[in-house]
């Protein structure tokens, strides 16, 4: 079945007093771009993440984000000074006071709201390497992939039920183009039979051998059986790959870009208004299952 490109996920893990809370977004994109947003003190862990990932999703831009908190109720925030900051600020404001003879003293409060000046010991300072939190993140990670790609097959489906009955409303066109250029031949022999009475007006007799001929070439011209067998051969080719588990967008994307292809050839090679009216039809359904394959993965 088909996939969404478009989907969420979450899941959540906890080890000791941390919690881990992974996030998952897809979005449209020709090819796989994972972007991993995590804190980092926890880099090391990047490449597992993409491997993980990697092996779920084949095609899309999938923003993974990472919150890990410390429980509250089980631990106590612990600061430091950064000294060697403070140290360097100081000596700043001291060589500014004796480059430029600039006055004044340093107040307390505001070098505490310097950047980097007071060092939380979070999480980042705990034992934040330990094969067993590592296996913590994987398992949040597994979690919402499980529900992202719940969500992706639940979108797929949709989008899936959306294609059968465009296809069949463009398989109903196709029969009537079909039906309406059977009778080509004779309404071309029609209309080639008033246009050479007019101008002879009478004067002499059509010579039915050569009109026969003339409507050979033309109908022989305007023959598009070839496309509407292709065009039938791409629709069936559509509807088998919905019933694939590999992914199918790009060669959804392919077997489109074919259909339009005929369509337009049958277009200019009929010649006919009445085929030409479906053709417009054809057209509108084939660009709304266009944008519908832009989704899927």
């Amino acid at each position: 079945m088909l996939n969404s490109m478009t989907a969420y996920g979450k899941g959540e893990s906890a080890y000791d007093n941390i919690s881990i809370v992974v996030e998952l977004k897809t979005v449209n994109n020709r090819y796989r771009d994972i972007v991993i947003k995590i804190p980092a003190c926890y880099s090391s862990y990047e490449s597992d993440i993409r491997k993980a990932v990697s092996s779920r999703i084949s095609r899309g831009r999938v923003e993974v984000f990472f919150n890990i908190k410390l429980d509250s109720d089980k631990s106590e925030a612990v600061m430091s000074l950064n000294k060697p900051l403070v140290r360097a600020y100081l000596n700043l404001y001291k060589e500014l006071s004796d480059e430029f003879g600039l006055t004044g003293s340093i107040d307390v409060n505001a070098v505490l709201k310097l950047k980097d000046v007071i060092i939380t010991d979070d999480i980042c300072h705990a034992d934040c390497l330990a094969d067993c939190l590592k296996d913590s993140f994987i398992s949040a990670l597994s979690a919402a992939l499980d529900s992202l790609c719940l969500m992706k097959r639940s979108e797929g489906e949709a989008i899936a039920d959306d294609f059968i009955w465009r296809l069949d409303k463009i398989c109903k066109i196709i029969e009537l183009i079909s039906i309406r250029s059977k009778e080509l031949p004779g309404y071309y022999q029609e209309k080639l039979r008033e246009r050479v009475a007019n101008i002879l007006k009478g004067t002499v007799v059509v010579d039915e051998s050569r009109l026969a001929q003339e409507v050979a070439v033309m109908a022989d011209k305007s023959d598009i059986t070839e496309e509407i067998v292709r065009l039938e051969s791409h629709i069936s080719q559509f509807s088998d790959s919905l019933r694939s588990d590999e992914a199918m967008g790009r060669r959804l994307d392919f077997l489109v870009q074919e259909m339009n292809r005929e369509v337009n050839t049958i277009g200019s090679k009929a010649g006919d208004t009445e085929i030409a009216k479906h053709v417009l039809d054809l057209k509108c359904e084939l660009e709304k299952i266009r944008e519908q394959v832009q989704n899927i993965e």
